[in-house]
């Protein structure tokens, strides 16, 4: 055994013996064993101690020292009754603490179970150890101050228990690393590895220039029973922390906390299988190289304003409220399968515990204000609490199988893609599937990136509003259950909600830059209101739900309206109010379109099945913005020569223009109007030809005797005349007509409705031009057989198509055929009607010719 010396800074005083002057203060009354300002020329062991006492000091011996004795090793337990003390000491040699070194046979690596127990404090401070510093298997009952000290070589403390303050603040950990720039980490390490500390530990200011453990592997775990604090310490090399903080009955204790606030990492710090059961504290902390976390935090927990410069990972659950607010993931992180918000009661506990849901939901946050991300990837993870990215900055973000509670998004700016989706590229999972259950506000955010929200589900609320994405935007197969609204956002590039199904969706005061595709859509309520549309469009409904859900432009600018395609809206079902479409492609089939049913449903008169339009559409509903509506569907179906549905709608478009010229659409005469069906509709047509026809027929026969049977035809001819005049005041009444005017101009519509369906309709014209040809040489010759006097028919038919009536035909023979003569007197009402039909059919040919 080597002599180990005690040479004191004070040249007065003589050199000692470091084991002499130990077992002397073993032996005295005081058990103090003070050294302080001195060199220690020497390794100083436990085991050299124990050998002398057993050879010296048997009474000591049995006083101190219990031998387990095996076959092989004899494990030692010494209790020292005696306060050490060494202030500013610097050991030459090793200092080693451990009892197991000792052993009759040599077993490198054996698993002592001897103990050194300290009765008394225990101080190391602001002392320099040369070489190792082994402390296992040691008890320290008291408090243990080991701060300011230095520590060159190897220290390890595996399996020790503080009971009471342990204390290492402002301690260098081997100090050899550094002066070896860094190159043997591996080679200099601080084993904490199983240490249980009951009471407050701190390693303020610390420095580990080797690497660290606090336990490796998943069976042996190092605890921090009570407060524990690392503030300000740095990691040169990895740290390891297998480990447990806190216990169960502290964790709604302010005071006890895990402190680790600006720590600094230089080398990797793992956090693997550790247990958090008080709060803790990453803040301004520095994570030069990897971080990996996997962790239970069963309390509130911050990384606020740290900085991550390398790779990290978390795959944790956070039981209550975590907190990265201005933090910096300056290169990529993952939370894959993380669990966020997990514990409700204690929350709400933490809150004050009579908290509604919706109140904990305001209350409870997890927090990533200011946070700067990039590169990063949620992986299957869940937030069960709310969820607030504000003022966050992201280079590229990736949302995979995500389930969220409600999320906000808020002056927030993305230079990458911005990715929500339910397939990872590398990773298989089979309940992935991206969830909203709470609320999501995208608000005044600026994406650079790719925006990815592909197989997305939200069941509550989406909001955006004031955004701007400057790269392309998808929304494809995604399904929103609640209420969605985009507002004052600007799309600069391609933007594509495919196969998306929407409850209530609302666009207002968007831009759409460039190519914009809402295909194989679904809605119950879609709204897009002062949106302008730049270039590409195109709009598609779901086959199965086309009937389904209404759809209303309003103030929509198409800029490109050549390139805009509207396919499977039906227009019973579709507004286009005050937005111009007449250049734009619209496939649908003509029928009433949904502004005329809701301006119908707004006066109470309208029996169809018609919800309540949304208000801010409400001011530009009148007949004449619905009326333009009409006409700019019809172009745009003539335009693209889809002309059956323009002929049909354009029979709405004429029966709107009839109701605005002619009456108003008071309740009164809609009431009155509905009750007269087209059979007396088409008498009143016919009425005033044959009473004309009977009056002149009268005159005729009056003058050559035959009065009785023509006053009775007069008076039958003449009552339909009166029917008709009755009709025309039930339909249009004293309390509708407001001018003469209107009455004609309703007289007129109404025939030209009847006559040629407003110039659709060629048969009808036709079909009437030959009833009049055959009908009229039936009156005037009071036969059923319209040719039975030729040269009238002739002379009747060149006078319906307006050529020149054979008149010394008609003056040679007029006694022998007088009904020439009648014929010729009625030539002026005949040619009338003639030309009347003739336009009819003109326009109608007209319109078919301009079609094709």
């Amino acid at each position: 055994m080597e002599k180990v010396k005690i040479i004191y800074n004070d040249k007065n005083k003589e050199k000692e013996d470091f084991y002499e002057v130990f077992i002397n203060a073993l032996k005295s009354e005081e058990k103090v064993f003070n050294l302080n300002d001195c060199v220690v020329d020497g390794s100083v062991s436990i085991v050299d101690i124990y050998d002398i006492i057993i050879k010296e000091e048997d009474d000591l011996k049995r006083k101190l020292i219990n031998e387990k004795i095996r076959d092989k090793y004899i494990d030692i337990d010494i209790k020292l009754d005696i306060e050490i003390d060494f202030t500013n000491v610097e050991f030459k040699g090793h200092v080693d603490f451990y009892t197991g070194a000792y052993s009759k046979g040599t077993i490198p690596g054996g698993n002592y179970d001897g103990k050194l127990t300290f009765l008394k404090p225990f101080i190391f401070k602001n002392c320099k150890v040369s070489g190792d510093f082994k402390a296992m298997n040691c008890i320290f009952k008291n408090n243990a101050n080991l701060s300011d000290s230095t520590f060159k070589g190897k220290v390890d403390f595996r399996n020790s228990e503080f009971n009471k303050y342990a204390q290492f603040n402002n301690t260098i950990f081997n100090e050899h690393v550094k002066k070896l720039d860094m190159k043997f980490g591996d080679l200099y390490n601080t084993n904490f590895s199983g240490v249980v500390f009951k009471d407050s530990c701190y390693f303020n200011g610390a420095e580990f220039y080797g690497k660290t453990e606090f336990s490796h592997g998943e069976k042996i775990k190092t605890k921090f029973l009570y407060i524990t604090s690392f503030e300000k310490a740095k990691f040169f090399e990895g740290v390891e922390f297998n480990a447990t903080f806190g216990i169960e009955k502290y964790w709604n204790n302010l005071a006890i906390k895990a402190n680790f606030k600006n720590v600094e990492f230089y080398g990797d710090a793992f956090f693997n299988n550790s247990v958090f059961d008080i709060r803790t504290f990453f803040e301004n902390c520095i994570f030069e190289k990897k971080a990996y976390f996997k962790s239970l935090f069963k309390n509130i927990v911050s990384f606020d304003k740290s900085i991550f410069n390398e790779h990290i990972r978390f795959e944790c659950i956070f039981e209550i409220l975590a907190s990265f607010e201005e933090t910096e993931f300056n290169h990529s992180v993952n939370f894959i399968y993380t669990k966020f918000n997990t514990n409700t009661e204690k929350i709400k506990s933490l809150l004050g515990g009579n908290c509604t849901d919706e109140e904990l939901n305001n209350m409870a946050i997890m927090d990533f204000r200011e946070t700067k991300f990039k590169n990063a990837s949620f992986i299957g993870s869940e937030f069960n609490m709310r969820l607030e990215f504000f003022g966050a900055e992201f280079k590229n973000i990736d949302f995979y199988g995500v389930k969220f509670k409600s999320v906000s998004f808020e002056h927030c700016k993305c230079g990458g893609h911005f990715r929500f989706s339910n397939e990872h590229p590398n990773i298989k999972m089979d309940d992935m599937n991206t969830l909203f259950e709470g609320d999501l506000y995208i608000n005044y955010c600026s994406f650079n990136g790719v925006v990815v929200f592909k197989e997305a589900e939200f069941k509550k609320n989406v909001e955006v509003v004031g955004c701007e994405f400057k790269k392309n935007v998808l929304f494809s197969e995604t399904i929103f259950k609640g209420e969605t609204n985009f507002e004052d956002t600007i799309f600069k590039k391609e933007v594509n909600f495919s196969s998306s199904t929407f409850n209530m969706a609302k666009f207002e005061k968007l831009t759409f830059e460039s190519i914009a595709k809402f295909t194989d859509i679904s809605f119950d309520l879609l709204s897009l209101r002062e949106t302008i549309f730049k270039d590409i469009v195109l709009f598609k409904k779901k086959e199965e739900n086309k009937n389904k859900g209404m759809a209303f432009f309003n103030l929509v600018n198409f800029k490109e309206p050549e390139n805009t395609t509207i396919i499977d809206f039906p227009l019973s079902k579709t507004s286009f109010l005050l937005t111009d479409v007449k250049d734009t492609t619209i496939i649908a089939e003509a029928e009433k379109i949904l502004s005329e049913n809701i301006l119908k449903n707004m006066s109470g008169d309208n029996t169809n099945d018609v919800h309540e339009c949304p208000d801010d559409i409400k001011p530009y509903l009148r007949k004449e913005t619905v009326l333009k509506e009409y006409r700019d569907i019809r172009m745009s179906f003539e335009n693209n020569r889809t002309y059956a549905e323009a002929s049909g709608l354009f029979i709405f478009e004429m029966n709107l223009i009839r109701k605005i010229t002619t009456f108003d659409d008071s309740e009164y005469i809609e009431k009155q109007r509905s009750n007269i069906n087209n059979i007396f509709l088409y008498s009143y047509i016919f009425s005033p030809i044959f009473m004309l026809f009977g009056l002149w027929d009268y005159i005729h026969y009056l003058k050559i005797g035959y009065h009785d049977y023509h006053l009775i035809a007069l008076i039958i001819l003449t009552v339909p005349f009166f029917i008709l005049l009755i009709g025309l005041i039930i339909i249009y009444g004293t309390s509708s007509i407001k001018t003469i005017n209107k009455c004609i101009m309703g007289i007129t519509f109404y025939l030209y409705n009847i006559i040629s369906n407003y110039g659709e309709s060629i048969t009808r014209p036709v079909f009437i031009l030959i009833i009049m040809l055959l009908i009229i040489p039936c009156i005037i010759t009071h036969s059923l057989n319209p040719f039975a006097n030729w040269d009238l028919f002739i002379q009747n038919s060149r006078a319906f198509f307006q050529l020149g009536m054979d008149y010394s035909l008609i003056n040679s023979t007029n006694t022998e055929n007088p009904y020439l003569k009648t014929l010729y007197d009625w030539e002026w009402i005949i040619r009338l009607i003639s030309l009347i039909l003739l336009g009819n059919i003109f326009i109608a040919i007209k319109r078919r010719l301009e079609r094709k």
